[in-house]
């Protein structure tokens, strides 16, 4: 782990603890309120569904991702959300797929100006399938067929910024998994998050994503897009 990251997990910690203990003085009971006002998304009650892609250095090909989640605003300075992901890869002659069901937690802090530094805590279960065409074997084992599940977890700190009708969210995520180090798909995500809504309900979103893997050598973007309405 390099200097840069681990001062970045020292500031997640101080980060976390400052942001839980405020909110957990502002949150004494269930209340679980409609949401918030404002161009921002974190305390608002809301589904959601995207499209994504993954483009992984030095390959022609891209992963592709859609799901679907929602949000919901337990009290004040608490938000719980949860969610399916599906995505998928193809390049002859080697497939995959995946599906992820998680969930996760938000606690955050109303700052000046209306900016909520937050804390997320997510958890979640992967189904992972890979595929060679007829023909073609691994090499490690001489079949042209591997299928896992594990469970999975992230950490993620960062703010929402809003000005006028847009918000802005800058994050860092903390990605792994409770499989052996060597088989692990720990990462650092570095994204940005835009986002409006273009009536009272309705709102859409653009995201960039920069991945960098912990175990092999890999630089990978990623950007998304998709649509938001509260209820």
């Amino acid at each position: 782990m390099t200097t840069i990251q681990k001062l970045i997990g020292v500031m997640a910690l101080i980060a976390a603890s400052t942001v839980l203990t405020q909110a957990a003085n502002t949150c004494p009971l269930l209340t679980l309120p409609k949401g918030e006002d404002g161009p921002g998304v974190i305390g608002k009650r809301y589904v959601e569904t995207g499209i994504g892609f993954w483009d992984e250095a030095h390959t022609s090909h891209n992963t592709y991702g859609t799901g679907i989640s929602a949000n919901l605003p337990i009290c004040t300075g608490l938000d719980l959300s949860g969610g399916y992901s599906y995505s998928w890869f193809n390049r002859d002659p080697f497939t995959s797929k995946q599906h992820n069901l998680g969930g996760s937690a938000t606690f955050y802090n109303t700052a000046e100006d209306g900016i909520k530094p937050f804390v997320s805590l997510g958890l979640g279960y992967t189904f992972y399938d890979e595929n060679l065409d007829k023909g073609w074997v691994f090499a490690n084992d001489r079949k042209n067929h591997h299928g896992t599940d594990y469970v999975n977890w992230n950490a993620t700190v960062g703010a929402e910024f809003p000005y006028k009708w847009v918000s802005v969210i800058p994050t860092i995520t903390y990605n792994d998994d409770m499989r052996r180090t060597k088989k692990s798909t720990q990462s650092f995500v570095y994204s940005t998050e835009v986002n409006t809504w273009i009536t009272p309900r309705v709102g859409i979103y653009a995201s960039v994503s920069y991945y960098a893997a912990q175990h092999i050598s890999s630089q990978t973007w990623g950007g998304g897009l998709g649509v938001r309405v509260r209820f």
